[in-house]
């Protein structure tokens, strides 16, 4: 019998009873556990029957056109997923539209839509939606070198987090970011002390190759220990840290449950990171990891990376 053909009350009780597994393999840190229970929370929604939303029926619309690069039809369906009346969704569609924007290079838009994501997540706060939401606000302040506004936000992530193992992933990322921050800085002591903290919640699940989120968290963790390696002007240590990116990058680009062109441009991202590493310490292996970059964004649409 699926999912779709239990009773509501039956099948709430079967969802309920898979995230408690979940949570008790998060809290005993039993990767293995965490890792069946997670395929198992994932199929059971997979699985479930429900008349789809105006929200979800944007959203997928969104995705559908992302997938055959109609990138003019993927932000109609975006805007249109933004216009829904329930906070939670609409931070989660402008969230996922400054995403859109972020992929197509589209800069001047990606900071408005993420504010309107902030306001929107704290008006009814779920699951570190508004912690996850002030991080990525502190991410493009930083890279328009807003220090100040990068600095608040990031305080705003950590009053806002919670305690406990069910938030270890959402607590990794904010270290990694406060220590990306701290590197702007040159709070050099702080930077390790955070990514210290931050290794000791992500090595247990380093094996735990189907959860996205903490193979995103490592590759983050790699790239601002790459870019720490760089700023102390030990270009061999770089490079071989933004190898491990790309090798974290490469395993997220196979898993299944992430659609679109997301993985596969992150990988490209780092690929091309790599290559200027390789090329910092001379090495002609940046020309394979150039071209692969290229190749990968030709497959989804989108013109090479600028390589200077």
């Amino acid at each position: 019998m699926s999912t779709s053909d239990l009773p509501q009350e039956e099948n709430n009780d079967r969802f309920g009873s898979l995230v408690k597994d979940f949570a008790d393999a998060v809290e005993e840190q039993d990767v293995e556990a965490e890792e069946a229970a997670s395929l198992a929370v994932w199929q059971h929604i997979s699985e479930m029957d429900h008349e789809p939303s105006p929200w979800l029926l944007a959203m997928n619309e969104a995705t559908l056109c992302e997938a055959a690069f109609d990138w003019d039809g993927a932000e109609e369906a975006y805007k249109r997923a933004c216009a829904v009346d329930n906070p939670r969704s609409q931070a989660k569609a402008y969230e996922s539209l400054a995403a859109f924007y972020q992929l197509l290079g589209r800069d001047e838009n990606i900071l408005e839509t993420l504010q309107r994501s902030t306001q929107l997540a704290l008006i009814d706060p779920m699951a570190g939606m508004d912690v996850f939401a002030f991080l990525a606000e502190s991410g493009i302040y930083l890279q328009l070198n807003d220090l100040p506004r990068a600095g608040q936000a990031i305080e705003e992530a950590f009053a806002r987090l919670e305690d406990g193992p069910m938030h270890d992933l959402t607590r990794a990322y904010a270290l990694i970011r406060r220590a990306g921050y701290e590197i702007r800085v040159e709070a050099w002591e702080a930077v390790q002390k955070d990514l210290e903290a931050a290794w000791s919640l992500l090595q247990p699940h380093a094996d735990f190759f189907f959860a996205g989120g903490w193979q995103k968290a490592l590759a983050f963790w790699w790239t601002i220990t790459a870019r720490l390696r760089a700023a102390q002007s030990d270009d061999w240590e770089a490079m071989k840290a933004w190898k491990e990116v790309v090798d974290r990058h490469r395993i997220i680009a196979q898993l299944p449950q992430l659609e679109g062109p997301y993985k596969h441009n992150n990988l490209a991202v780092a690929l091309r990171d790599f290559g200027l590493s390789l090329r910092a310490v001379d090495s002609e292996l940046a020309k394979d990891a150039f071209k692969e970059s290229r190749m990968i964004r030709q497959s989804i649409g989108l013109p090479p990376l600028d390589e200077s």
